[in-house]
């Protein structure tokens, strides 16, 4: 588990990684899954969500977030920090080095622009569907660490690049001064 959040009635909503695939057809994750988006792990490490009612008495969803890979490289999520609005829907952020991440409505046309992108996904009050989801980044590392949902439902994102051309609106420093990431 990266981070925990709890809505205003309670609930508690949790992201991470854990370790995905199979070895000789056993799974090496068995995270429960309840309304899932994504029921089953597709890369070596896949991100989770999961929301417990405010008893902390029941799973009321869990799912996996990721995409595969077909190098040693790819296929990896991790969810590194959760917010939730004030509908109660779950907004999650990290990083994706998988070419086939789920992307809807996405902010960044295309598939991973770099090694690793960072994403943004926002999953609906069910946890079974996905609002929005975007992967971000340049030719380099980019990974996101923290964030924060407004009464609007504006997200802000912090994190970090190692992308001389990672995409800058409105930026207050235009360049990137060659610092590697991490």
């Amino acid at each position: 588990a990266e981070d925990v959040a709890v809505d205003a009635d309670g609930a508690i909503y949790i992201t991470g990684a854990t370790s995905g695939g199979t070895v000789g057809g056993t799974p090496l994750s068995s995270i429960p899954t309840v309304s899932a988006f994504q029921s089953d792990p597709l890369g070596r490490l896949d991100a989770f969500v999961m929301k417990i009612d405010a008893k902390g008495e029941k799973l009321v969803y869990s799912t996996y977030l990721g995409g595969g890979g077909s190098t040693f490289d790819s296929g990896n999520e991790v969810g590194r920090a959760i917010a939730v609005d004030g509908t109660g829907r779950a907004y999650v952020i990290g990083y994706s080095s998988s070419e086939d991440y789920p992307l809807v409505h996405p902010l960044q046309l295309g598939t991973q622009a770099g090694p690793w992108d960072a994403f943004v996904t926002r999953l609906d009050t069910s946890g079974c569907a996905i609002g929005y989801s975007t992967l971000f980044g340049g030719g380099n590392t980019d990974d996101a660490f923290g964030l924060a949902v407004n009464a609007a439902e504006n997200v802000y994102v912090v994190g970090d690049t190692a992308s001389g051309d990672f995409p800058l609106v409105s930026p207050f420093q235009a360049a990137h001064r060659g610092g590697a990431a991490r």
